[in-house]
């Protein structure tokens, strides 16, 4: 809901972002389809595809040029498993840290989803199925700067975690009781479930139970 009513607002408003013509798009996705749509959008809007790349070893043969861009939008699109989505934002943003980063997924709306992929540099969160105008509208405001994500979602951040915690972490995400997690690092079981280590990682990362715990833990790329 958010993302529409940013994206309308940048359309009423007369002195929303104005597009420069050197604009250039990098487009990632699994779906030669998707990227096609895209490209005819985008394209017809005045944007310059410097890149359609497919998955994260294409990312990568690209870097040293996605380097040299200035300001690129970068739009990562719904195909791709959730992890390589925020894994392809990283190196995105690890390549060049001017790059504006736009999330296309069917998980928008999920809080957690959304902190992650504002901890991850994205700039905006933007449903599957958006129309093309609201689409352009809200890469308008990101090419400008802007975040399109809710201030509340930013800050709910997270911490790095000690190594024992990742160990702790690991187990929980294979599902483990806590007596086995104890067990197999060798720690009191109240240490696991009660003391430092299972609410401590709980604390860190902002969540209040295994599932979210281990799900930012794969947004993060920590698993």
């Amino acid at each position: 809901m958010e993302f529409f009513q940013a994206a309308e607002l940048a359309g009423s408003i007369s002195s929303a972002p104005t597009r420069c013509q050197q604009d250039q798009a990098v487009l990632i996705d699994t779906c030669p389809i998707y990227l096609d749509g895209l490209t005819i959008h985008l394209s017809t809007a005045g944007y310059r595809i410097a890149a359609p790349l497919f998955d994260l070893i294409s990312l990568d043969v690209y870097a040293d040029s996605l380097v040299e861009l200035y300001q690129p939008l970068c739009i990562i699109g719904p195909h791709l498993k959730t992890y390589e989505a925020f894994e392809a934002c990283r190196r995105v943003r690890a390549a060049n840290s001017w790059a504006r980063v736009a999330l296309v997924s069917q998980h928008c709306d999920d809080p957690i989803f959304k902190a992650d992929a504002a901890y991850a540099g994205a700039l905006a969160c933007m449903p599957v199925g958006v129309p093309p105008e609201t689409l352009l509208n809200a890469l308008s405001l990101v090419m400008a700067g802007q975040s399109l994500i809710p201030v509340e979602f930013q800050q709910l951040q997270v911490k790095p975690l000690t190594e024992r915690e990742i160990d702790v972490l690991r187990l929980i995400a294979e599902d483990k009781t806590v007596p086995e997690i104890a067990a197999a690092l060798f720690l009191g079981k109240g240490t696991v479930d009660k003391h430092k280590h299972k609410q401590s990682i709980f604390r860190k990362m902002s969540v209040r139970n295994r599932y979210d715990a281990v799900l930012r833990a794969r947004h993060l790329g920590w698993l």
